[in-house]
């Protein structure tokens, strides 16, 4: 697993891939939207004594006897937390770990990868005092958190708002933001059902499924 760490970092890779194959095991990464091959060879058996090292270092555990996925974050190392899903598969575990920086973002939307009119977009309108919801919509890795959490982080500056969010996890720390995390689906939908009693200003949430989206309609309506 340390060996897996080291790998992960020194590619710069946003997730670790560790999964049964038919010919036994194998590690992969997302690097740069890249999937680039670990040097490590497992045994078949390494897959789910790495899955129960990474349960036990979440307090969690892992079943045996059932098919229901896990979630459960983890410390990777003093720069990075880890996000960690486990699915059965046909050929026993797959584990994908995204990788979550420690460290506290402090960015404009102009220190980012987008046009100036799309700057004045969001200030214009998603940053709008005027009530109701507003969607980013995108594919995975396509900066839609990174983007909105740089927008609210202006907002932030001014000291005039009570800012929530409520992520499933939360991925990058804003100071100034109330950042609820949530490892499931039920604990993203209780922490949503007490968020009026919080009285926010605004609230982000960073995932509609549909086992999540009534909640979110309801916390805009």
């Amino acid at each position: 697993w340390e060996f897996i760490v080291e790998e992960a970092i020194a590619l710069k890779a946003s997730d670790i891939t560790i999964t049964n194959i038919k010919s036994g095991a194998e590690v992969y990464y997302n690097a740069r939207k890249t999937k680039v091959h670990s040097k490590r060879k497992l045994r078949p058996n390494d897959v789910s004594a790495i899955a129960n090292l990474l349960a036990s270092s979440a307090k969690a555990t892992m079943a045996d006897d059932t098919t229901k996925p896990r979630f459960f974050a983890i410390d990777i190392n003093k720069q990075n937390r880890g996000r960690v899903v486990v699915n059965h598969t046909y050929y026993g575990y797959l584990i994908t770990i995204r990788v979550l920086p420690n460290t506290v973002l402090n960015q404009s939307l102009e220190d980012l990868n987008i046009a100036k009119s799309t700057c004045e977009f969001i200030r214009e309108t998603m940053l709008s005092p005027e009530k109701g919801l507003r969607l980013f919509i995108g594919e995975t890795m396509s900066g839609k958190n990174t983007t909105i959490l740089s927008a609210l982080n202006e907002l932030v500056k001014t000291d005039k708002y009570k800012i929530v969010s409520l992520e499933q996890p939360v991925e990058i720390l804003v100071d100034g933001i109330e950042q609820i995390n949530a490892e499931t689906d039920e604990e993203f939908a209780l922490n949503a059902d007490s968020l009026l009693r919080q009285n926010p200003d605004i609230v982000y949430f960073t995932e509609i499924t549909a086992r999540t989206a009534t909640q979110i309609m309801q916390q805009s309506n």
